[in-house]
């Protein structure tokens, strides 16, 4: 077993609600606002900074000394000086079979191209927009009859799952750089959008 042996959540935080939707660091919340569900849950204390760019706005994350922080569905690019707080780095949790969708709305992209699969990809987080070396991808099917709300329900279990196996063992993980002459990027979608 790696340095991660014992895993304690030091910071839950979203991103400000205004206008972004929720998003969030440290935690995934399948619905709601996503600071009152960290509260409900006591994964307090609960940072909703409108932006990580200026330096006192990063400093709970700062003063929250991580070892990791773990990333889900945040929406925002996080700057290198977030990037460079905790010691063994950051890992997203993305919502597809990276470098296949990187950006938002991966979900809904797999969809509307009627791919055959997605899954999660754990990713070293660098500078870039879902860019970093991957850690590990885990493929699931999409069913016909799947739509955003399922498929992203199913990806939430697969990621929580992948990402609770990783953590032990991080420090011995070894991370494959993307390909980026396959990647494909999507954009934001408004809610009709979605099926």
């Amino acid at each position: 077993m790696g340095v991660v042996s014992r895993i304690r959540l030091l910071l839950a935080g979203t991103v400000a609600l205004a206008g972004l939707g929720a998003g969030s660091i440290g935690y995934a919340a399948s619905a709601g606002d996503d600071a009152t569900v960290a509260n409900f849950a006591g994964l307090s204390p609960v940072a909703q900074p409108e932006s990580l760019k200026k330096p006192d706005s990063r400093q709970a994350v700062a003063d929250a000394v991580p070892d990791v922080m773990v990333v889900a569905a945040y929406g925002l690019i996080l700057p290198q000086a977030v990037l460079d707080i905790p010691r063994l780095g950051c890992v997203n949790i993305h919502a597809s079979l990276l470098p296949r969708w990187r950006g938002a709305a991966p979900i809904q992209r797999a969809i509307e191209a009627g791919d055959a699969e997605t899954g999660i990809t754990l990713m070293r987080m660098d500078a870039g927009l879902d860019t970093g070396a991957i850690l590990g991808r885990y493929p699931i099917a999409i069913a016909p009859d799947d739509t955003a709300a399922s498929l992203h329900d199913k990806l939430a279990e697969l990621g929580a799952a992948a990402i609770a196996s990783l953590l032990p063992r991080l420090t011995e993980a070894s991370a494959a750089p993307q390909d980026d002459a396959l990647a494909d990027r999507t954009e934001w979608l408004e809610p009709a959008s979605s099926r």
